[in-house]
């Protein structure tokens, strides 16, 4: 288990390492091929060079169940694949992470959002990053690439976590007990125990740990919570410069997989670093705690400022709003609705989490508590002004679910026959109580095993405006290079329309199909959704000159209201202007270029 574990901290770190040096130097001026065949060996030469002697010195006392985790893991994310959904979170809406992969598959890098392809999307880029590299490597579709990522990078997290567990437990029932809890954890239904379970398939009721894991950012993101918690273990953890940098890259590097766990465990490993340091010296101003705390601001401004510089959610500059955080914002409702989120599993831990503080606190201790405490505590204190309150709370309750799964099997309790009876208590007011009639009934309806490749069958019936696009990028390719297209709507759109939808299949960038949670400038919002207004208001008034002469497309909805508008003009638009008109079912094209 030993060469095990080794292989699979390894491993894992260059997955993390090769995304975030690959999306760090996607702006510099090289072609796809080499920005990704450079970031693929200088990862590999990094890894070896910074683990190379810390993991010769690992070696587990645990020899594990090697084959029993293989086989669970394998199981978890069986069952994780019949739970994901078809429309897996944020396909479509409100990002478009299939318009996104397909980039990466026609070598467009960084990405950019649907509405604004000039500048790289302040969002996780890592997954998409793999994704559209597997879809491309196999001459997959972005959507197949996507889904088949998720089942790679689930199994790996699944692997990852029993492995952890059953080295720093030793026995079977600690990874039994983490299969329960990844399999159960969830929120408190919104009606407690009598529920109507027909109505928990709105995405707002309910959420479910394993269930979370097909958003794009949580099998990547969850990666470095399960690696810090071996690294602070009982005989692992050391104060040497090496080992306080391979903990903070493991944190860096999520900048570019989810800038939320950055952000909260990039504060974590700092707190939990010196709130040691400070225990275990008793001094705070000696010269061993002054160079060590040296150090550790040293790496923490480090992450800060290459957290503004890289492509990733947290990216500064003209075209983002900076990030605003405002303190004790949260209404009662709000409150409540979040300690509903978080469910039964991290009020159980909290409590358990008590008892360490009366024992010999170690490092061990130590990161538990300000683990759980910063995840859970983050957004009773703070709030991100520019986000809506649903990923205000939702994102905090997921990661304090989430430590509550990996440490609860790590507590140890001296008197075995309380531990015991601990575990079967929590495993079946977790099960029965809370989350199984639940999981069941998630299961036939939210998603089904017949329905899994139902998402290939989507992306295989596009529709004709889609279709229309498709062919015309390909086209491109060969004429004229890897061609962009961006159309300005002459009707208002958002990120959940149809147009948006065609636009992920098609490869089209749409102006106004933008999310406003994702922090783009409110000047370039307002100029990016008015421009369907700045265009009908030239039409109404016949000035259709500086249209035809933009060279650009513009797409017209076909309704009621603007029926009479349209035929009025395109009969100008082609005769004098030479526009090519284009007309599908429900919209029509106006190409100027």
């Amino acid at each position: 288990m030993g060469i095990l574990y080794r292989s699979l901290f390894s491993f894992n770190f260059f997955l993390l390492c090769f995304q975030f040096i690959a999306i760090g130097i996607s702006q510099v001026g090289f072609d796809f091929p080499t920005k990704i065949i450079f970031a693929f060996f200088f990862s590999i030469l990094f890894s070896k060079i910074l683990l190379s002697r810390f993991l010769k010195k690992l070696k587990p006392a645990n020899s594990g169940n090697p084959l029993l985790v293989f086989t669970l893991s394998a199981a978890l994310t069986y069952i994780f694949g019949g739970r994901i959904n078809p429309g897996f979170f944020d396909g479509h809406c409100p990002t478009n992470l299939i318009h996104l992969t397909s980039q990466i598959m026609d070598q467009r890098f960084p990405v950019s959002f649907t509405g604004f392809p000039e500048f790289p999307a302040n969002y996780h880029q890592g997954f998409i990053l793999y994704s559209g590299l597997l879809a491309k490597s196999l001459h997959l579709s972005a959507v197949d690439g996507i889904y088949f990522s998720f089942l790679f990078f689930v199994f790996n997290l699944n692997l990852l976590i029993l492995t952890t567990v059953n080295i720093l437990n030793p026995g079977r029932l600690g990874i039994f007990f983490v299969s329960i809890l990844l399999l159960t954890a969830s929120s408190f239904p919104r009606n407690g125990f009598i529920q109507n379970y027909g109505e928990l398939q709105g995405w707002y009721e309910y959420i479910h740990l394993l269930e979370y894991f097909s958003s794009n950012s949580w099998p990547l993101g969850y990666i470095t919570p399960v690696l810090l918690v071996f690294l602070f273990s009982k005989g692992i953890f050391n104060r040497n410069f090496r080992f306080i940098f391979i903990a903070f890259c493991l944190v860096m590097f999520q900048i570019t997989a989810n800038a939320s766990v950055f952000s909260v465990f990039l504060l974590i490993l700092f707190v939990t670093l010196v709130v040691s340091l400070l225990y275990e010296q008793k001094v705070v101003f000696s010269r061993y705690t002054i160079i060590e705390l040296s150090k550790y601001i040293f790496f923490l401004l480090l992450a800060l400022l290459l957290s503004k510089v890289v492509p990733s959610a947290t990216m500064s500059g003209p075209e983002y709003d900076p990030v605003q955080i405002l303190v004790f914002n949260k209404s009662w409702e709000s409150i409540l609705e979040y300690f509903r989120l978080s469910g039964p599993l991290v009020f159980i831990y909290s409590f358990l989490l008590i008892s360490l503080l009366r024992k010999n606190i170690k490092i061990s201790s130590i990161y538990k508590i300000v683990s759980f405490g910063i995840c859970f505590g983050f957004p009773l204190l703070f709030t991100f002004k520019q986000i809506n309150e649903w990923d205000n709370l939702h994102k905090f309750a997921l990661m304090s679910i989430f430590v509550s799964v990996i440490n609860l099997p790590l507590s140890n309790w001296e008197n075995k026959k309380t531990k015991s009876i601990l575990m079967v208590l929590l495993i079946l007011l977790i099960s029965f109580g809370f989350s199984i009639s639940i999981l069941i009934n998630l299961y036939l309806t939210r998603s089904n095993f017949r329905d899994i490749f139902s998402i290939r069958v989507e992306n295989l019936e596009l529709s004709e405006e889609a279709k229309y696009f498709q062919n015309k990028k390909e086209k491109s390719k060969t004429s004229r290079g890897n061609q962009d297209f961006t159309i300005y709507p002459l009707f208002p759109v958002d990120s959940c329309t149809p147009e948006a939808v065609w636009a992920c299949y098609s490869k089209v960038f749409v102006r106004g199909v933008y999310h406003p949670n994702f922090l783009v400038n409110d000047a370039l919002e307002e100029e990016s959704l008015g421009s369907a207004k700045k265009y009908m208001d030239l039409i109404q008034s016949g000035e259709m000159k500086e249209i035809c002469q933009s060279g650009k497309m513009f797409l017209l909805k076909k309704d009621q209201k603007y029926d009479i508008l349209n035929r009025q003009f395109l009969k100008e638009f082609k005769q004098c202007y030479r526009a090519k008109v284009t007309e599908f079912s429900a919209y029509i094209l106006i190409e100027t270029d």
